[in-house]
């Protein structure tokens, strides 16, 4: 989590005045729905993607974003995709 967290801030701190900021990840709240997902301290909640930016920024969108995808089984289910947009100020 530290990595990860190192990272981002050197993502968003290479952003340009008025540049977008976007990141997607899968969202934890997919690990109950029979999806194949990466282990769970890969996962994203929007509310943790706020937390690695600061207040110079403006957001756009912060939330979990719903899709179709397959589950093991090759059903369809809903699968969201936590989403970070925001504008460097």
């Amino acid at each position: 989590a530290a990595l990860r967290e190192l990272v981002y801030r050197r993502l968003a701190d290479a952003v340009a005045p008025d540049g977008i900021l976007l990141v997607v990840g899968h969202d934890r709240r997919d690990l109950d729905a029979g999806l194949r997902r990466p282990p769970a301290d890969r996962l994203f909640d929007p509310a943790e993607l706020r937390g690695l930016i600061d207040g110079g920024w403006e957001i756009i969108s912060c939330e979990a974003r719903p899709r179709p995808g397959p589950d093991a089984d090759g059903s369809t289910v809903i699968a969201h995709d936590a989403v970070l947009k925001a504008r460097r100020r």
